[in-house]
């Protein structure tokens, strides 16, 4: 038995979580964190989904107000990323800076022994290192293994995850038979903090943004159109160009420094490799050089790569074959099956 906060969001997942933890026989208590900005459903509202599953599971309840974290940590790095012409992934950010770090302080300050949360990953320990390995959660649709690569060894020792070895489907329907599923929150694939706005204005908002037009050339360098700014695109963005073609034009570069927003064809989206740099290693390297599978985004099949270590801080990707859309900013993860190696930055796309 174990002294275990659970994070609880207001979703399904965190209340199933919360659920498992206390059938097992755990002492549980949940906690719900405060960011200052209104999601899905709002603070409140999600603050009071939180609170009905809790008082329903009769666990006691907490609410820890991390807004100036979450703004400096968490929104500050979004906002900077897309002016900067990268395109950031705040959850990446969030789980080792916020959850991993106040949130987790806050409930070691309990004297709780766990704090778990409903991703869907595993952490398995290995008698023979002494150290804990990162692994896929079993469901593939559902696996958030990707968001959690920066976790270190202190951050696993004191973490649980319930469902990594479950299926969601499964998962809804535990929440369907004890109740939970009408208490919870309605799921969003949107970013906790922008609510019902779209990232370009929740942007301009912050920033009380009026930027001055800047050009859309193609790789050639020819001027095709205007823009209102580089925090509206992305690399492998098609939608919202508006550039009439008999073939589709796409992002393929952006150059903040200049203000210009560089596009071309389909083709010209793919790259050979990529330069990734901040890494950090769950599994240390044993070579300068080895194979893994390199995922590039969230919804990203892992492709097949060799790995060649530049410096502590810096790596070259090459991949096996092509891969499309390979995006400054986003997170570059290493796998070996389902066992998480590290992980780092795309700092640049390397072409062929």
């Amino acid at each position: 038995m174990a002294y275990i906060v659970v994070a609880l969001s207001g979703g399904v997942d965190s209340a199933v979580a919360t659920a498992l933890l206390k059938e097992q026989g755990h002492i549980i208590e949940a906690a719900y964190m405060k960011t200052g900005f209104h999601g899905g459903g709002g603070v409140i509202g999600t603050c009071y989904n939180a609170e009905r599953i809790a008082d329903f599971l009769s666990v006691p309840f907490h609410v820890w107000d991390l807004s100036p974290d979450f703004k400096s940590e968490v929104v500050d790095y979004f906002v900077h990323s897309y002016l900067g012409g990268r395109t950031p992934n705040p959850c990446v950010v969030c789980n080792p800076r916020i959850k991993f770090g106040p949130f987790l302080e806050r409930a070691r300050d309990l004297g709780a022994d766990f704090l778990a949360t409903g991703h869907y990953a595993r952490k398995e320990w290995v008698v023979s290192t002494g150290r804990y390995l990162l692994k896929k959660g079993v469901d593939p649709q559902k696996d958030q293994s990707y968001f959690l690569h920066r976790m270190t060894q202190a951050h696993l020792d004191s973490v649980l995850f319930p469902l990594g070895g479950m299926l969601k489907e499964d998962v809804k329907k535990i929440a369907q038979t004890l109740g939970l599923n009408r208490l919870a929150a309605p799921e969003s694939q949107e970013f906790c903090f922008l609510g019902r706005q779209n990232y370009t204005e929740f942007i301009s908002e912050r920033m009380g943004l009026c930027l001055d037009e800047g050009e859309i050339v193609d790789t050639r360098g020819n001027v095709l159109g205007r823009h209102q700014g580089v925090h509206r695109f992305t690399v492998g963005q098609r939608r919202g160009l508006n550039l009439p073609s008999t073939e589709p034009y796409y992002v393929v570069e952006i150059v903040p420094s200049r203000n210009k927003v560089v596009i071309g064809r389909k083709k010209e989206l793919f790259s050979i490799g990529a330069v990734v740099d901040h890494l950090t290693w769950i599994v240390e390297p044993r070579a300068k050089t080895f194979s893994a599978s390199t995922r590039i985004r969230f919804r990203h099949r892992e492709a097949p790569s060799t790995i060649h270590i530049l410096d502590d801080s810096t790596v070259s990707v090459m991949f096996d074959s092509h891969v499309q859309a390979v995006t400054p900013g986003q997170a570059a993860v290493f796998y070996d099956d389902d066992v998480v190696l590290g992980g780092g930055w795309i700092r640049e796309s390397i072409k062929a």
